[in-house]
């Protein structure tokens, strides 16, 4: 079962610039700009919403769309990366850093990563010849590099927004399972006396020891989940973030069987991330394909809650459309506001 497609609307900021620009000259592009400046791109279901309120054929809009460069018809990666490909960084291998940070991030210029952290682009010059070759992620200026620089450079990146929360991890672990076949996963989110402890427990393919040990190695990847990554994500990550805070990290795996990692945080560590919003991380993971059994036990000082799939699933009839995915989170969401109280 596939979570709904995000659903994007005309704020009422962007309509109160549309009825001021509506009947003014230019007043297309004008408001193109200003969806994409809202946006970062021109999402197609907003554009057909604008085609309806301004009485403008679908075919002028997307001509205009694709006469512009500027404007981007696809979501760009949450960072920019810029090449400079001007006379001084090209003579300098601007080229070859463009073919390696494709090669890093996995996607090739105006595409976005797999991920959706990163989107390349080639530029004609930034400004800073004396320091060719140039690359720009987000607007700071990387000069005078080496392609045996970027990955690092890459990585401090990925690693800032990879994994913002607690949840992440608990959400990438979880899909982690069900890609690998568990048709029964258990969840344990427990908080107690300043510390939060999360297992979970799946009934997947499991690993060897060996296994066991690359999936640990921030530098080895499989290429299936990420093709293209040079390294790998996730569990790594996680070791890193528990082992700096305080936390505590272990897995244990039997091929055949399945696979058990539990992992632990400090809350009062200054460095420990911040929880997440564990109601929409448990509806994202309950809704995740395929068919299986996913069984959250929540417990927290005095108060606890289970919830179990097959019976929300029986209980609301279907987890596919965005009808039952919202009722589904208010549920959840009432399910921790009672704990809050």
């Amino acid at each position: 079962m596939a979570a709904a497609t995000e659903e994007l609307r005309i704020t009422d900021g962007l309509s109160r610039f549309i009825n001021e620009w509506r009947d003014k000259p230019g007043n297309l592009i004008m408001i193109l700009h200003k969806v994409q400046e809202e946006f970062g791109y021109l999402p197609r279901q907003i554009v057909f919403e604008l085609s309806k309120e301004l009485g403008v054929p679908l075919a002028k809009i997307y001509g205009i769309i694709t006469f512009y460069h500027f404007f981007k018809l696809k979501k760009p990666g949450k960072n920019m990366i810029s090449v400079c490909m001007g006379t001084a960084c090209y003579l300098k291998g601007g080229e070859d850093l463009l073919l390696e940070l494709e090669s890093i991030i996995g996607a090739g210029v105006n595409t976005v990563s797999e991920d959706g952290l990163f989107s390349i682009q080639a530029v004609r010059c930034v400004g800073c010849c004396g320091l060719a070759p140039v690359i720009t992620i987000n607007g700071d200026v990387y000069g005078k590099l080496k392609k045996d620089a970027l990955a690092e450079i890459v990585a401090k990146y990925r690693n800032a927004q990879m994994h913002f929360c607690i949840t992440d991890f608990l959400a990438d672990i979880v899909e982690n399972a069900i890609n690998a076949g568990s048709r029964r996963t258990e969840i344990s989110v427990v908080e107690e006396e300043g510390n939060i402890t999360v297992t979970v427990a799946d009934t997947g393919k499991g690993m060897t020891s060996e296994q066991v040990k690359k999936a640990q190695d921030p530098f080895y990847t499989d290429g299936i989940k990420h093709p293209g990554r040079k390294v790998g994500l996730g569990l790594p990550f996680l070791i890193q973030a528990t082992g700096m805070t305080g936390g505590s990290f272990a897995i244990t795996s039997t091929p055949g069987q399945g696979t058990t990692v539990t992992f632990g945080f400090d809350l009062s560590h200054i460095d420990t991330p911040p929880l997440g919003n564990l109601p929409n991380t448990f509806r994202q993971i309950m809704t995740l394909g395929g068919d299986y059994e996913m069984i959250i036990d929540r417990k927290r000082k005095n108060s606890s809650y289970r919830v179990c799939r097959s019976e929300m699933i029986e209980t609301l009839g279907e987890l596919d459309t965005a009808g039952s995915q919202n009722l589904l989170s208010t549920y959840l969401e009432s399910l921790e506001d009672e704990e809050d109280s």
